[in-house]
């Protein structure tokens, strides 16, 4: 049976940046004629991330995680990104694909997944360190997505929402946008428009913070890594002190405060023998969860090599293999709130990463298309040393959620 071919494509942006050497940077002027003023704001009732989110939040990372370490060196990840994106297009859907979109997080209700959206994107609107940004493309005269979803996507997400031809200007627009928002990060996210496509979502996540404490020239020193398959690597490694301890599945973990005391770079050193990605399919978000909430004092002796990454994911089986099956199969996803007779086509990510002396820059960039149709402290000196398989995460200390989790097997040394 064929179906008439309409296009939603959605996209979902995250950048961390968390270095201060940017310079000034020059917002790209954007051409498309802006709706937002003119839509109706939906009534939002705002909810505080509590445990049970965090704990579903957890389980759907490090279960998506789980879909990724076959065979891989190394791979980035945003939750953050991926559930404010997926969380929009379900804004527009309904029946079963609804409740698979919601199954994501455990099966919670809809109203509490948007309200506690709204309440952290209310709360990075006042923030210097995180920001974050909703927008939807719709194609002039073809897209007809339904006031509700049009209501609910900025009362929740406070999406900024367009309409335009969909040509070169478009193009350029949308690209443009994503620049603004990540401040130039990710220069792109498109390289042409589908000629069918109906519709755009992106989401942004920007994140800037230094090192709480600022690495002296004497705290890095040259070292060692050993990957996965034995074979070593020179690097440069950051020493540290550092004073919060936790456990989780047999790897000893740290948290290094950013300046922003609200977000924390977690290191996580499985044990000997045991590389990251057989720790991550090993581990439940459950596990990761519990062991962050029992954090302790203790006297740690830390190193982080300098190292970059990046990754490329196709997000489809792994979401697929969560539950999120319905709204992938033409004729049987409900998502008319977003445009008539349309499905999810595909959603991937593509990330990248940068530690350093200085701090950490990272950015994520999520694409989908929709076809129609305190304890005392520990006397105990702790040294963990990230000079073999590891894992890591950039953590919401307040909502105790991952903005960005990964492994690295092997790493990728910076050019200096």
């Amino acid at each position: 049976m064929k179906f008439f071919k309409k296009t939603v494509v959605v996209i979902s942006i995250a950048a961390c940046f968390l270095a201060s050497s940017c310079g000034i940077y020059v917002e790209k002027q954007i051409s498309s004629k802006e709706l937002t003023a003119n839509i109706p704001v939906a009534e939002t009732d705002k909810f505080q991330p509590d445990d049970l989110f965090s704990e579903f939040y957890d389980e759907f990372a490090f279960d998506f995680m789980k879909t990724q370490t076959n065979g891989a060196n190394s791979f980035l990840f945003s939750p953050f990104s991926a559930l404010a994106c997926l969380n929009m297009i379900a804004c527009g859907a309904s029946g079963e694909t609804l409740d698979q979109f919601n199954g994501l997080l455990g099966g919670m209700d809809k109203a509490k997944i948007d309200g506690i959206f709204a309440s952290l994107i209310g709360e990075a609107a006042e923030s210097d360190t995180v920001k974050v940004a909703d927008s939807l493309w719709l194609r002039e005269g073809s897209a007809d997505p339904k006031e509700d979803f049009l209501r609910a996507v900025k009362g929740y997400y406070n999406s900024e929402i367009y309409s335009s031809a969909f040509d070169g200007n478009t193009l350029r627009d949308i690209n443009n946008w994503v620049n603004n928002k990540t401040k130039g990060m990710i220069d792109k996210i498109l390289d042409e428009i589908d000629p069918q496509a109906l519709a755009y979502i992106v989401n942004a996540l920007y994140f800037e913070s230094a090192w709480k404490k600022e690495y002296e020239n004497d705290a890095i020193r040259s070292g060692i890594f050993t990957a996965f398959d034995g074979s070593k690597q020179e690097v440069e490694m950051m020493i540290s002190a550092e004073s919060v301890y936790f456990s989780v599945n047999g790897a000893d973990c740290f948290e290094k405060p950013y300046k922003d005391d609200g977000y924390s770079f977690v290191g996580i050193l499985p044990a000997a023998g045991q590389t990251a990605s057989e720790w991550f399919e090993k581990t439940s978000g459950k596990d990761f969860c519990e062991g962050y909430s029992q954090r302790k004092h203790a006297q740690i002796v830390a190193k982080i090599p300098e190292f970059n990454d990046a990754s490329t994911c196709f997000m489809n089986d792994g979401l697929q293999t969560l539950g999120l099956k319905r709204a992938f199969v033409p004729g049987l996803a409900e998502l008319d709130g977003v445009s008539t007779d349309c499905y999810l086509d595909f959603v991937l990510q593509k990330t990248r990463i940068e530690v350093s002396r200085k701090g950490t820059k990272a950015a994520a960039v999520t694409i989908g298309g929709a076809n129609g149709t305190s304890a005392p402290p520990d006397n105990e000196i702790k040294y963990i040393y990230l000079d073999r398989p590891f894992a890591y995460a950039v953590m919401d200390r307040t909502a105790k959620i991952p903005l960005f989790i990964g492994f690295a097997d092997r790493i990728n040394i910076p050019h200096q």
